[in-house]
């Protein structure tokens, strides 16, 4: 980069707000279970408030808490018998991590993300003519956009990744393409994926598993190592004067929007902050960020049955949770803004994407077979719209009172998501 362009970048940098990603004060050391702690007195919390955050995190289900701040270790908690040498599974936060690894092959030369998939998979590995297939990069199975039918979620199997669409014109949540970029590595590298993980990642501490598990594979460890890969993230992809990239080019695509569909969404990473996101399984945009009350510099890998790791750099915090399902819900979107609006009553300077609160919404009875209850705190829309799993609007109706009910007797049996148009509600199964 030439001296003038330098200036000019340094110019645009302190002209534009942004949020400072950089090295934490401590590292915890490899190889040992030494891990310094800071209290939350001497960070300034409210220490009724994190009493509040710690009984709804055991209240939902949880089995692992942690809470770190410029990588010493604030909270550690753990429940139901389990233990910071307990493992478990990550579920789709493992996907955040799979962006990692892609990175680092990239970056050791064995692949380029706008390299066509088959040139690893071969050609045939998907349902697709040779010319489509052709067109579907890395990079779309990073950024969930390869325009191949999501039907058969988990299967990776070629005649279940049928062609849709052109790569880039759809954003969804796919498991399928998702997974198989741990064989591109695999091919890429000739190293199996859990060994090149362990490999590669062995400078920050981190060990665990990918264990095939249901069509998908799956990475379980220890809580601490999830939080290990947190600091590492939190410190642009490096541990102290390490790291296995030689510039933050890829850092910063991974936590960019990806594409221009799910402005919430970068390589395998959930974004806050933005202006609009999508969700797992729907087809439709909502309004605004995908927690309100997160702040909006940080992201999250989020996994099945609640699993999350959030980094916020303006904070210096790194967050994890393991456990099971906390609201009954497959994405568990709710339990996550619940927990970030109660910390943002711990932690003196969280400033949320936005002042919006969800309400508190109830929908019963669910199952249900004729009418269906809503209740609520408040009405925060005009109106209620229910979309089948396509996100096809099949029913609106009119939001004018706290608790009212709404016939669904012209709706087929199956499952529908109730939203307010720019946010969801919840879900309900239709059974007559």
């Amino acid at each position: 980069m030439s001296a003038m362009l330098r200036i000019i970048v340094c110019c645009l940098l302190m002209a534009t707000p942004s949020f400072v990603w950089g090295q934490t004060e401590y590292l915890p050391p490899i190889g040992s279970d030494g891990w310094e702690t800071i209290s939350p007195a001497a960070l300034d919390w409210d220490e009724g408030a994190l009493t509040s955050v710690l009984d709804f995190v055991k209240e939902s289900n949880s089995k692992a808490f942690l809470l770190m701040v410029d990588g010493r270790m604030v909270v550690e908690s753990y429940y139901d018998r389990f233990t910071r040498d307990s493992v478990w599974y990550w579920a789709s936060a493992g996907k955040s991590l799979a962006a990692v690894m892609v990175g680092i092959a990239q970056e050791e030369g064995h692949l380029n993300i706008e390299q066509p998939t088959a040139d690893f998979l071969g050609k045939g590995w998907t349902a697709a003519s040779s010319e489509q297939e052709d067109d579907i990069r890395i990079r779309h199975q990073l950024s969930m956009s390869t325009g191949l039918n999501d039907n058969l979620f988990s299967c990776t199997l070629p005649q279940c990744l049928p062609y849709l669409t052109a790569p880039d014109s759809r954003w969804s949540y796919h498991n399928g393409p998702y997974t198989l970029t741990h064989e591109v590595v695999k091919q890429a590298t000739g190293t199996n994926f859990t060994i090149y993980t362990n490999l590669k990642l062995a400078n920050i501490g981190l060990s665990g598993a990918w264990i095939p598990l249901d069509g998908n594979r799956i990475f379980f460890s220890t809580p601490r190592s999830m939080a290990r890969f947190g600091l590492f993230v939190l410190n642009r992809l490096a541990w102290s004067t390490w790291s296995p990239f030689s510039s933050d080019a890829y850092f910063d695509a991974m936590i960019q929007p990806s594409q221009e569909l799910n402005q919430s969404y970068g390589y395998l990473w959930w974004l806050h902050g933005q202006d609009s996101h999508m969700l797992p399984g729907l087809q439709w945009v909502f309004d605004g960020p995908i927690n309100p009350n997160c702040p909006p510099d940080a992201i999250s890998a989020l996994g099945k049955n609640g699993q999350v790791l959030d980094i916020v750099p303006s904070l210096k915090l790194v967050l994890v949770r393991m456990g099971n399902n906390p609201d009954n819900a497959l994405v568990p979107v709710q339990f996550h803004r619940t927990l970030w609006n109660l910390l943002q009553q711990v932690l003196p300077e969280a400033t949320p994407s936005t002042t919006h609160l969800s309400p508190s919404i109830s929908l019963f009875p669910n199952p249900v077979s004729d009418r269906v209850t809503l209740e609520s705190t408040s009405i925060s829309s005009p109106s209620i719209q229910i979309h089948d799993l396509s996100g096809r609007l099949v029913m609106s109706h009119p939001w004018h009172s706290l608790q009212q009910e709404i016939s669904i007797t012209g709706l087929e049996p199956g499952i529908y998501h109730v939203s307010t148009g720019h946010e969801l509600l919840g879900k309900i199964i239709v059974r007559h």
